[in-house]
């Protein structure tokens, strides 16, 4: 959807987009050169001003759970509370099938599988 709205704005216009996440950057602002034919420039920085931190919101559940804090570190006892907010550790499914993938050497309770990092890019495209 926004990709028409882009796409259908008068070349006159200049613009300015703003993300925290995007993955694809670089593909993103040649896609609004080769549409307008403007001029674009790329401005990132893997400075984060503002600590991301990722919660979950289980429907039906009775709260949000901190799943990674600000020093990215996986927080498996709220991830747990979440799921089994969801389906209740009763049915001992949702519990133990968690624990044994997060503990048994794929990485930890870090939340890291295979050396990966969590990473976010801060990006600002100016027109």
């Amino acid at each position: 959807m926004w990709e028409e709205t882009i796409h259908f704005l008068p070349d006159a216009v200049r613009y300015v987009f703003l993300s925290a996440t995007i993955p694809n950057a670089r593909e993103f602002a040649e896609w609004i050169v080769k549409t307008h034919d403007h001029p674009c420039h790329l401005v990132y920085t893997d400075y984060r001003p503002t600590p991301l931190e990722h919660y979950i919101f289980p429907k039906g559940g009775d709260g949000i759970y901190l799943s990674f804090d600000r020093d990215n570190k996986f927080r498996q006892d709220n991830f747990l509370k979440a799921i089994n907010a969801i389906a209740p550790a009763s049915d001992g499914y949702a519990a133990n099938k968690t624990a044994n993938r997060t503990e048994g050497g794929n990485g930890g309770s870090d939340g890291k599988g295979k050396g990966e990092e969590m990473k976010h890019l801060e990006v600002s495209l100016f027109f």
